[in-house]
């Protein structure tokens, strides 16, 4: 996104019609940065540039932490952290990623969210 400086006179005799432009533009540019930052792949708004490859196929921690999840029966953010010693956001990228698979609840519960994974199915798929 290109920036633009727009000046205006101290004294306020600015062309009105130049301001508007302006502030249409610097709209304009806040809606494309706000579509792209809070784009949804439900509704087919990632742009190909950005889409990511699965966690379950390029991570070597997706496995492990599954695991643990499906050993404990529930699973939140701070647990994984702590456990794996990773940031939070990466954490909650995992949890993103179990829930669009369908490996966890899609709403968290008091204890965290629900693994809908038993260990055989686990086992069936990972090992």
């Amino acid at each position: 996104m290109a920036k633009q400086k727009t000046t205006v006179k101290q004294d306020g005799n600015a062309n009105k019609e130049t301001l508007l432009k302006t502030i249409d533009e610097v709209c304009e540019n806040i809606k494309i940065s706000l579509d792209e930052q809070f784009a949804t792949p439900e509704r087919g708004e990632i742009p190909p540039q950005t889409e990511k490859k699965p966690l379950e196929k390029t991570d070597e921690l997706y496995g492990k932490i599954l695991k643990y999840a499906v050993e404990k029966g529930y699973i939140i953010a701070s647990d994984i952290r702590e456990r794996f010693s990773i940031g939070f956001i990466r954490a909650k990228g995992y949890i993103e990623d179990y829930k669009s698979n369908g490996y966890i609840a899609e709403k968290r519960e008091n204890n965290g969210y629900k693994v809908l994974l038993t260990m055989e199915q686990f086992n069936a798929k990972f090992q």
